[in-house]
């Protein structure tokens, strides 16, 4: 038997926001299959600014914390093969007077260049500095 204390998994909040276009949540396991797909039929317009692994989503899910959470935007009127927007990590929420985090994002096509990822990036920014129990991380 061994002594190590077993892992312990972060269930995040359920932080959840909806727009005119969009909503937004935190990532479940029931998104990896959709956003594999996001991100292949994305490929050829990412790889030219960060490595493309459609797999990330699902190395992402156990280290979701108060410190780290992903986002996923999702369409409310989904086209083609998936509804995934795009997907934004916050790390290092910091409150108060400083408000910041940092960020990273990507958008999916056939989605990217329409303003749907802009709502949901406002969508996230509201919800991220909401003093909780209605936002926060």
């Amino acid at each position: 038997m061994s002594s190590e204390p077993a892992a312990q998994y972060f269930e995040p909040k359920t932080l959840h926001s909806r727009g005119d276009r969009v909503w937004i949540g935190p990532v479940h396991e029931r998104d990896i299959a959709p956003y594999r797909r996001a991100v292949e039929q994305s490929r050829t317009r990412l790889i030219r600014w960060n490595p493309v692994d459609p797999d990330d989503l699902a190395r992402a899910l156990p280290l979701q914390s108060r410190e780290r959470r992903t986002f996923l935007i999702h369409a409310l009127t989904p086209e083609g093969e998936h509804d995934i927007v795009g997907k934004i990590n916050v790390v290092d929420a910091v409150r108060g007077r400083f408000q910041s985090a940092g960020m990273g994002y990507d958008a999916y096509d056939p989605y990217a260049g329409r303003g749907f990822f802009s709502e949901g990036l406002r969508l996230v920014l509201n919800l991220a500095f909401t003093p909780e129990p209605e936002g926060g991380m």
